[in-house]
């Protein structure tokens, strides 16, 4: 292989190398800033005593802790929250009639979740 050719290879190998290893730094910028982002966000559910709050959070996070949407999941900060919500469930799957919703409250709760 004639010197001059091998040359320009090695200069060509070394731009791409270079462009690559700045769009990997770029694409790790965007990522931390996607994290960040996820990590901040809260959600606020408003609504009336009865109106299916705490049914709606139970079955949205049993759901996306077991299937999940687009290969994204939400798991429990808390593990006592996760046995709770679980429990709850159970009652909501399993029971029948009024018996298988949550009562009624007029307070406010905290829920943590991960997104994964």
């Amino acid at each position: 292989m004639r010197s001059e050719v091998k040359q320009q290879l090695i200069q060509t190998w070394r731009k791409c190398k270079q462009a690559f290893i700045e769009y990997l730094e770029k694409l790790k910028t965007d990522i931390d800033d996607i994290i960040r982002i996820a990590l901040a966000t809260k959600i606020a559910m408003l609504g009336t005593t009865g109106t299916g709050k705490t049914c709606y959070t139970i079955g949205m996070q049993t759901y996306m802790q077991n299937i999940g949407v687009n290969g994204f999941r939400i798991t429990c900060v808390n593990s006592n929250q996760a046995s709770l919500i679980k429990e709850r469930w159970r009652k909501i799957y399993r029971r029948r009639g009024a018996y298988r919703w949550p009562a009624r409250t007029d307070r406010s709760v905290e829920y943590s979740f991960n997104f994964n």
